[in-house]
């Protein structure tokens, strides 16, 4: 159900008066085909184009508010008008499915449907997130404690495997609405936690302002004493459920991975890379292709990560993008081939290369390991489409690594 507020700002400037009169105007209207998102990307191209002013994102347990504003004209020489609109979308309950053990994965519904994951953990009454999406996830998140039958106040952890906004950028939201919740980080990404300035310019820096925007939403800041710092091997005794923490670089500096051992499985956030459901075929092993993106991605360290996490022998991998997978030897072995030949991309970048170059140089080595694989696939076209957004930032991430060396060779 949409409703759109009209309200009409009426100014006389002849300098002898000046009037403000408000005329608020109900419009229903039933919008069909997102029921399943919070706002999809028709919507913010939509947004956009009519020259938004201001975008508000307003959380509540039932449904997600999205207020945008806009100043424009009703025709010509008219007084200027202040448009506000709010839009009430309904939370998909399909976005929430139970996998093993008390362990629910919930589709946050970051860029698109069954792109990235927050995991929810169920103990004794009590819940526990890893990872949780950008802000505008949040809703889903909520709406999975709900559909649960779980207050707020039923959270008491909340564990990132990483500070990538897609992974943690939501983190402060979710702690305003569950206020017995602690959030555990990885030490060298606390402090940007609890001060975001330099994470959110970052992350712009790759994005772009507008897309940053339309991406993340508002990222706010931990409190210092709503956190704290994980380290290798600690334990955190979630109601006596023992979550082993594992220092997990080269997909990013402070990333952790958390073994859960009730289920035999290890949420892994980017470290196993992406898994999307549509790449997928029944019965055959995992398809793979590792996460590349910038700015701190290291080949050698990933592979040492990824070999200790198969050294612990689980029988599953919970996987960021998207969902849980079984974890097999030989998919394992074809990401790390692929990692290796990433790395041998970038050694033979030319200085001052672009990143966009090398971008096809991955597409073809993708759809390659994909053919490569048993089943029914994908045309190329739709391969690429489903990969469209990684395959760039994937490029920056080598081109990166890539100019690092160089530097630290000279």
């Amino acid at each position: 159900m949409v409703r759109q507020y009209f309200a009409r700002q009426y100014y006389y400037r002849s300098g002898y008066f000046a009037v403000q009169q408000y005329i608020l105007l109900i419009l229903n209207a039933i919008v069909s085909n997102i029921s399943s998102v919070v706002i999809n990307e028709t919507i913010r191209t939509w947004i956009l184009a009519r020259g938004c002013n201001r975008i508000y994102l307003l959380l509540s347990r039932k449904r997600c508010i999205l207020v945008w504003e806009r100043i424009g004209y009703l025709f010509i020489k008219a007084p200027p008008v202040t448009f506000i609109f709010i839009i009430w979308l309904p939370m998909d309950t399909r976005a929430i499915r139970e996998i093993a053990d008390d362990i629910i994965v919930i589709d946050t519904h970051f860029h698109r449907e069954r792109f990235c994951a927050s995991y929810l953990l169920l103990e004794n009454g009590k819940a526990a997130f890893v990872d949780v999406g950008s802000a505008v996830s949040i809703p889903y998140l909520l709406r999975a404690l709900e559909e649960l039958n779980l207050d707020t106040a039923d959270v008491t952890h909340i564990i990132l495997t990483h500070i990538h906004l897609d992974h943690a950028g939501g983190a402060g939201l979710l702690l305003e609405h569950c206020p017995n919740a602690h959030l555990w980080v990885h030490s060298k990404g606390l402090k940007h936690m609890i001060n975001p300035e330099k994470l959110i310019n970052a992350s712009r820096s790759v994005y772009g302002e507008a897309r940053f925007s339309r991406m993340y939403g508002r990222v706010t800041a931990i409190p210092f004493e709503k956190a704290s710092p994980m380290e290798d091997g600690m334990i955190i005794d979630f109601e006596g459920r023992r979550l082993q923490v594992m220092d997990t670089p080269g997909h990013a500096r402070h990333h952790f991975c958390i073994r859960d051992p009730k289920s035999n499985g290890i949420f892994v956030g980017d470290t196993m890379g992406m898994a999307y459901p549509e790449l997928q075929e029944a019965g055959q092993p995992p398809f793979q292709i590792p996460i590349t993106s910038p700015a701190a991605f290291d080949p050698h360290a990933l592979e040492k990560s990824i070999n200790r996490l198969q050294a612990m022998q689980p029988s599953y991998y919970y996987i960021a993008h998207f969902g849980p997978i079984p974890a097999h030897p030989g998919s394992v072995q074809s990401l790390i081939s692929l990692i290796r030949q990433h790395r041998d991309i970038g050694r033979i970048m030319d200085k001052g290369l672009d990143h966009a170059a090398i971008v096809p140089q991955l597409r073809d080595l993708y759809y390659q390991a994909y053919c490569s694989q048993p089943g029914t696939k994908r045309g190329r076209a739709e391969f690429d489409h489903i990969l469209e957004f990684d395959l760039d930032l994937n490029a920056q991430g080598v081109a990166v690594w890539a100019a690092r060396q160089r530097t630290s060779a000279a």
